[in-house]
C-alpha cells in the first residue's frame, strides 16, 4: 500500500508537537521571543492566504506584529516546531481587519477552501489550528463550576481557575468510521439530504463510548442500509477538522446486496460498478471547487463523487484501482 500520508488531506502535518517541553511556561515564553517564530492569525475560524510567486500560501505574522496587538501569551496555542522555529496559532476575530494594513492583499478563506491551492503539509497545519483555537473558543469556562479557565502547557490544557475545583480541560478528537462497503464489482454510495443533486459519496458515522472501530463500521452500515458486513479492513485516517474529527477509512465486504435506507440518516443509496465509480473519479479529481456548494455542481453528470481533499475519494480509488485485491 502507498505512503497514504501523502494524499490523505490534513494528515501531512510535520510540525514537532513536542509534548513534553511545552509544559514549561518558561520554555513557551522563549519561544514566542523567538526571532523567527511564526504566528498564525484566524479570522472566525477562516485561515489567512496570500498569493506569493503565483502560488497560493499562508500568511504568517512575527513578534513585532502581534506585539502591537497586545496579544497575550494566554491566548496564544503552540502548535509545534519545524527546524527549531515555533508555530502559534491566535484568533483575531475582535480585531477589525479592515482598518489594519497589515491585513491588505490577504484573503481569508475556510481551511477545507483553501486546502485546495495549498500544500497538504500547509494545510495539515491549518487543520491543527482550526480544531485547537476552536476548542478554546469553547472552553473558556469550566463545564464542572462555571468559574474561568486558563490555559497551560502551549494552550493544550485549560484549568479552571477555581483552586477548589482546578477542572482539567483537553481538546478532544471524535472518531468517526468512513466505510466502503463492496460487493463483487460494486460499491455502495449514499447521499445525504445537504448534498447536491447526484453528488455521493461512502456511508460514515461517529463511533459511540466502548464502541470499536469494527463494531462501528458494522453498526452505522446496519443502520444506514439494513447490510451487514464482513472482511473489515483497515485503509487509512485523515484528521477532520469541523470541528475536530478524525476520520478512520476502512474497507469492508457486504454479506447481502438488498438496500433499505434509513430516511433520517440518508435520503438515497445505491449500487454502482467498479467502471462508473472510476470514471467520476477523474472528473472529481479535475473539479477545483467545493462539491458541497450546490451553486458550482453540474447536475448533468449522472454521478459525482467526493475530490481528493476527502478521505472517501481515497477509499473509492483505491478499491476501483484494485480489483484483484476484493474479488
Amino acid at each position: 500500500m502507498p505512503d497514504l500520508r501523502n494524499f490523505n488531506t490534513f494528515a501531512g502535518n510535520t510540525l514537532d508537537r513536542s509534548g513534553n517541553i511545552r509544559k514549561n511556561t518558561d520554555w513557551i515564553s522563549s519561544q514566542v521571543k523567538h526571532p523567527n517564530a511564526k504566528f498564525l492569525p484566524m479570522l472566525n475560524l477562516m485561515a489567512p492566504i496570500q498569493t506569493k510567486d503565483n502560488s497560493f500560501c499562508i500568511k504568517y505574522l512575527n513578534f513585532n506584529h502581534i506585539s502591537d496587538y497586545k496579544i497575550s501569551i494566554n491566548n496564544l496555542i503552540f502548535l509545534g516546531l519545524k527546524d527549531e522555529e515555533p508555530y502559534f496559532a491566535f484568533d483575531i476575530s475582535d480585531i477589525d481587519i479592515n482598518n489594519e494594513k497589515l491585513f491588505n492583499g490577504i484573503i481569508f478563506q475556510e481551511v477545507r477552501k483553501a486546502a485546495m491551492c495549498l500544500s497538504n503539509e500547509d494545510s495539515s497545519i491549518l487543520a491543527q489550528a482550526r480544531s485547537m483555537i476552536n476548542w478554546k473558543l469553547n472552553n473558556n469556562f469550566c463545564p464542572r463550576c462555571g468559574n474561568s479557565t486558563k490555559s497551560f502547557h502551549g494552550g493544550h490544557v485549560e484549568i479552571c481557575s477555581d483552586i477548589n475545583c482546578n477542572n482539567e480541560i483537553f481538546p478532544r478528537t471524535d472518531p468517526v468510521v468512513i466505510m466502503l462497503v463492496f460487493n463483487k464489482g460494486n460499491c455502495v454510495v449514499g447521499r445525504q439530504s445537504n448534498f447536491p443533486k447526484n453528488f455521493f459519496s461512502v456511508l460514515a458515522g461517529f463511533v459511540e463510548p466502548g464502541e470499536s472501530i469494527e463494531s462501528a463500521v458494522n453498526r452505522e452500515v446496519f443502520e444506514e442500509i439494513a447490510i451487514k458486513v464482513k472482511n473489515i479492513v483497515y485503509h487509512s485516517s485523515q484528521p477532520w477538522p469541523y470541528p475536530s474529527s478524525l476520520m478512520i477509512g476502512c474497507i469492508a465486504e457486504a454479506e447481502n446486496t438488498n438496500i433499505v435506507i434509513d430516511e433520517e440518516e440518508i435520503v438515497e443509496a445505491k449500487w454502482v460498478e467498479r467502471e462508473l465509480i472510476l470514471s467520476a473519479l477523474k472528473k472529481a479529481k479535475l473539479s477545483k471547487g467545493d462539491p458541497l456548494e450546490k451553486t458550482i455542481v453540474d447536475n448533468s453528470e449522472k454521478l459525482l463523487l467526493p475530490p481528493p481533499i476527502a478521505i472517501a475519494h481515497h477509499l473509492l480509488k483505491y478499491w476501483a484501482e484494485n480489483p484483484r485485491f476484493f474479488l
